[in-house]
């Protein structure tokens, strides 16, 4: 028997072996994936089945192939059931190779119909963030959302995990905001971040979602954190009034008074009629000593609302 026929008889027989393998594996992907089977026998007896394959996918090349026996699609089922397995073993490392293994037989062009990129992330993440690598988890969760919010494929647990990125990097408004969204409903979840708006999407944060993060950390006492949300939330709407209005408090806070003084005249720019901006700018005269400017503040705050008692009792102070 020649060389070549010598390789052809090798590779029909592997071909068998792993077509016994397959149909082992078969009989158990049952138990393993709709029953969800957590037997630790069962789970290694699985495991074991699925390195078998794995090795012989892995030693394929232009003389042995398994095209013929093993769709691509199929190919990175059984990593992802590998992975899965590691991963409730807690084995990261094992865990993280073969989801990486499995992402590597998904190509950005086709549609995913079986959301196998998804899954592949999501288990990436969350080996990553066990991992302790927690800036590459926050990463790939990013870019997990983003993917999931396009796919209407959002789960609550996606932002379980960011969250404990977040707050294990120190970033205590964003850990919060996405345990809060971890609670939510996961047919309400897209409808979120509809409103408010996510890092992970192309436009970033809406206003309304810039807006909660500002009020959230001027309550927690961040204020320069909410500063920073509402510089944001106006870049996105320069002529919201209420924005101004809530930057004027924030530099209020501050002890910035100038600073407070033109937020509060840029709020009565867009919204003239706004009686609580000509109080606070009316307060912030008066911190300046600007006596003339702050009764005339609060003269104009009457003249839309002359039952206005804060701005009744600041200009008896200023008489006497």
């Amino acid at each position: 028997m020649c060389q070549k026929e010598l390789i052809m008889e090798k590779n029909t027989l592997q071909k068998f072996e792993i077509l016994a393998l397959l149909h082992e594996f078969n009989q158990h992907e049952l138990q393993l994936t709709v029953y969800r089977n957590t037997d630790i026998h069962f789970l290694h007896e699985v495991l074991q089945i699925l390195e078998e394959i794995t090795e012989f996918i892995e030693k394929q090349n232009d003389v042995f192939s398994l095209n013929d026996i093993l769709s691509v699609e199929r190919i990175r089922e059984l990593y992802i059931h590998k992975a899965n397995i590691y991963l409730h073993f807690n084995t990261y490392e094992k865990a993280l190779e073969a989801y990486q293994k499995a992402k590597s037989y998904i190509s950005k062009e086709e549609k995913d119909d079986k959301l196998h990129w998804l899954k592949c992330m999501d288990g990436i993440s969350w080996v990553k963030a066990r991992m302790e690598l927690y800036e590459d988890a926050l990463k790939d969760c990013n870019e997990l959302i983003s993917y999931a919010f396009q796919k209407d494929a959002l789960l609550p647990k996606f932002f379980t995990v960011r969250a404990c990125c977040y707050k294990e990097l120190g970033q205590t408004l964003l850990s919060e905001r996405d345990f809060e969204i971890a609670k939510c409903n996961p047919l309400q979840v897209k409808m979120v971040l509809q409103k408010l708006g996510d890092y992970s999407l192309p436009n970033g944060f809406t206003v309304e979602g810039y807006m909660g993060i500002g009020n959230r950390a001027f309550a927690l006492g961040f204020i320069r954190e909410a500063l920073l949300m509402y510089e944001n939330a106006i870049v996105k709407e320069p002529t919201n009034a209420q924005l101004y209005f809530g930057k004027g408090v924030i530099l209020s806070k501050m002890q910035h008074h100038n600073d407070a003084i033109q937020a509060y005249t840029n709020c009565l720019q867009f919204d003239a009629y706004m009686t609580d901006a000509y109080v606070n700018r009316g307060n912030e005269y008066s911190q300046l000593r600007i006596w003339n400017l702050a009764l005339q503040d609060y003269q104009d705050a009457l003249k839309i609302d002359p039952h206005n008692e804060m701005a009744k009792h600041n200009i008896c102070e200023l008489n006497k």
